[in-house]
Parts: C-alpha cells; structure tokens; sequence
C-alpha cells in the first residue's frame, strides 16, 4: 500500500494522508479548498476554485486523469451552494464524470463551505 502526502497543497488537518493506494484503488481524502499556506478563502467563489485546485494537483500528483475518478462524495455546509458547486463541478470534470452522493453538514474542518473526498482507479 502506498500512502501520499501532497506537498502543492495544504498540510492534512488531522492525522492522516491525502491519498493511499492499493493495487489499482486511489482513496482520497476530503479536500478542502484551503490554500498551500493552510488559509481558507472566505469567499464561497474562491473557495470553490481552490478546491478544484487541490484536486487537480493530487491527480497530477498522482499521474492520474479526471476520467479515473470513480466516485466523489461532496459534503456541504449549506445546499445553497450546491448549484454553483455543481455548474463548476460539472465544467472540471466535463463528460467523463463519477458517480458522486452530495449531502449538507452541519460543519466542515476549518469552517469550509465544501470539502470532497474520492475514489479512483488506475488503469
């Protein structure tokens, strides 16, 4: 099993990793749209784009493709993001995109509006 730390993003919140591997399975962690520097952006906008960030730097981390992301689970703080979470979602992964469940909570790491986590396969 391979574990991986993601150095172009922030640092992990807790005691964990960003990503483990084991044989073709990638389990990603949830991802913030947090900043390298560990900031959180208070505008839901910026947030929003920071977090696609983060996730295209773990695939290329990873030398993975959008298009081996299995299934996204996305947790937000409140479903009045969830369309413009879903307009941008829906543009980062184009046609190729995952099964995903979305589901509000009542409070994220950091006070996030969103936070993802994945699964993807390598193939």
């Amino acid at each position: 099993m391979k574990r991986y730390i993601v150095e172009r993003i922030f640092k992990p919140t807790g005691p964990y990793v960003h990503a483990t591997e084991s044989h073709d399975l990638i389990f990603v962690s949830g991802i913030l749209g947090a900043k390298q520097d560990e900031t959180l952006p208070d505008d839901v906008d910026v947030q929003l784009e920071q977090l696609f960030n983060n996730i295209s730097a773990i695939l290329d981390e990873l030398g993975l493709q959008k298009s081996a992301v299995m299934k996204a689970t996305v947790f937000l703080k409140d479903m009045a993001y969830s369309a413009k979470f879903n307009e941008v979602y829906a543009a980062f992964f184009g046609e190729e995109r995952p099964a995903r469940s979305m589901v509000q909570v009542v409070a994220l790491p950091m006070n996030a509006f969103f936070e993802m986590e994945f699964v993807a396969v390598r193939e």
